[in-house]
C-alpha cells in the first residue's frame, strides 16, 4: 500500500517539480521543501511512506503512480503491447484508488506517464 521511499526516487520527484514549475510554490506540490514534512528530505528514506502526515504527501503520491505506471506497463510488455491505451490510464487510477487509497486525476497520471517517457529518451 505505502511506497518505499529512496533518495533516487525522491531525486526524480524533484526533477517532475522542476520540469512542472512547483518547486517553489507549496501550494501546489503540498510538501514543505519538495518533501518530507520536517525538511527537504523525506523522514522515511529507505522506509516505507506509512505515517499520517505521508497520506497526503506529493512525493508518497508521486512514487505509487510511478510504480503503478511501471507495473501496468510491464504487465502489457508480457502480452507483447508496447504503449498505453486510455483505458490504461483509467486502470491505473483504479489500481491506485483500491491499492494505495489515492484519489489522483487520469491528467495528473497522463502528466506522470510523459515525465518517464520523457526521461527514459
Amino acid at each position: 500500500m505505502f511506497p518505499i521511499i529512496t533518495s533516487k526516487k525522491q531525486k526524480e520527484f524533484e526533477k517532475y517539480c522542476i520540469r512542472n514549475n512547483i518547486t517553489s510554490d507549496e501550494s501546489k506540490c503540498n510538501v514543505p521543501c519538495i518533501c518530507g514534512y520536517y525538511g527537504r528530505a523525506c523522514r522515511q528514506t529507505n522506509d516505507e511512506a506509512n505515517r499520517m502526515i505521508c497520506l497526503d504527501c506529493s512525493l508518497q503520491i508521486f512514487v505509487s503512480t510511478v510504480e503503478t505506471i511501471i507495473e501496468i506497463c510491464d504487465e502489457k510488455e508480457k502480452i507483447g503491447i508496447s504503449h498505453l491505451y486510455d483505458s490504461d490510464i483509467l486502470d491505473i487510477q483504479s489500481k491506485l484508488k483500491k491499492e494505495c487509497v489515492i484519489d489522483v486525476e487520469c491528467s495528473y497520471i497522463e502528466n506522470v506517464l510523459n515525465y518517464l517517457i520523457e526521461s527514459d529518451s
